[in-house]
């Protein structure tokens, strides 16, 4: 069951849809296999993410979501300033693109980005 949800989330960070969402559900899911890792089972978190780096790219689809959002964000703002509206002082609280806040969408992103990077062996 988990290895569905979490071939879910990273079709949709493969697609670039509910990215902050799906990073969650992937960090949880993977986060998960710690209490079942041993020198048994193939399936640990090091092995789970060299596989994603060696299969799809993992940091560069992360990177290129990063690139998108900000891009996005971009466009959001000159929207508003050319419909001359202001944008917030403190943009953490404010939703640019999607349904989470900029703090949120940077946090889970970013986090997910560190949390790959330190527990792989690469």
């Amino acid at each position: 069951m988990k290895v569905s949800f979490l071939l879910r989330a990273l079709d949709n960070i493969l697609k670039g849809e509910s990215v902050a969402q799906s990073i969650v559900i992937a960090q949880k899911i993977i986060g998960d296999y710690s209490a079942f890792d041993s020198k048994d089972d193939p399936l640990t978190i090091t092995n789970i993410i060299i596989a994603l780096a060696n299969q799809i790219n993992i940091v560069n689809r992360i990177i290129s979501n990063i690139e998108a959002y900000h891009a996005a964000v971009k466009e959001r703002s000159r929207a508003l300033i050319e419909k001359n509206k202001t944008i917030p002082d403190d943009v953490s609280t404010y939703i640019f693109v999607g349904k989470h806040t900029h703090k949120e969408t940077l946090e889970a992103t970013l986090g997910f980005l560190e949390f790959i990077v330190l527990s792989s062996d690469h």
